[in-house]
């Protein structure tokens, strides 16, 4: 795996984008993150996001529509894609698939499992892909 990473916003939130087998998952494209990702991509498959927090999902909406991807989020923080609950002045997003707790999916053969650990956000997950933890929140763990 292939991990590239910048920090967005005034917040420095970690936007992620993990290549595995030639394939591209965009995890967490907050704050002005659009123009970045699509520097940096050839191939890819989905928007991820670990949580619903405005400065995680702020260029959702605008990375979609540029790259035609889904969004993938965990069900239990889909309403803040949508409301703003923090009145940031967020774009809203729609997300495509809602993923259920410590769910594992499948993207082009690549598993990809969403760990559920809520306090942070109701839906707060860790995102697994391979051996590497995409926390969102805090850091990357390669186990």
């Amino acid at each position: 795996m292939q991990i590239k990473m910048q920090p967005m916003g005034p917040y420095q939130t970690n936007c992620y984008i993990a290549t595995v087998e030639g394939k591209e998952f965009i995890i967490d494209p907050g704050v002005g993150a659009t123009s970045w990702v699509l520097n940096n991509v050839t191939h890819p498959v989905a928007i991820l996001n670990t949580h619903g927090h405005f400065d995680h999902v702020w260029s959702n909406a605008e990375v979609q529509k540029r790259l035609n991807l889904p969004i993938y989020c965990p069900k239990g923080d889909a309403f803040m894609l949508a409301n703003d609950p923090f009145s940031q002045g967020t774009p809203p997003s729609q997300p495509d698939i809602l993923i259920e707790e410590d769910e594992e999916i499948e993207l082009e053969g690549v598993k990809i499992r969403f760990r559920h650990f809520p306090g942070h956000t109701p839906g707060c997950s860790v995102i697994e892909i391979g051996d590497v933890w995409f926390s969102g929140t805090t850091t990357v763990c390669r186990l």
